[in-house]
């Protein structure tokens, strides 16, 4: 799954910003199934591209929004890794 992500989804995008914010929103929701690991790398992918849309200077709001999201997603995941 990881290497789908990075090596064939990612470098498909052309809207970083809104690439970014998608990727955010499905690691949020696939939360239900964190025990799968997709949280997680759907969010590392999309703080990735929030991280390259702010060196382009495009859609800094946004962002910042999709590494919130990313974070929040990121810790949600371990949390429940450990609490289960």
């Amino acid at each position: 799954m990881t290497a789908i992500v990075f090596w064939v989804i990612v470098p498909r995008i052309h809207d970083l910003a809104r690439g970014a914010l998608i990727l955010a929103i499905l690691g949020a929701v696939a939360i239900i199934v964190f025990w799968l690991g997709i949280p997680v790398i759907l969010a590392g992918a999309a703080a990735l591209l929030a991280f390259e849309a702010r060196g382009r200077g495009m859609g800094a709001t946004a962002a910042s929004a999709v590494l919130v999201i990313a974070a929040v997603t990121t810790v949600g995941a371990i949390v429940l890794a450990f609490v289960g």
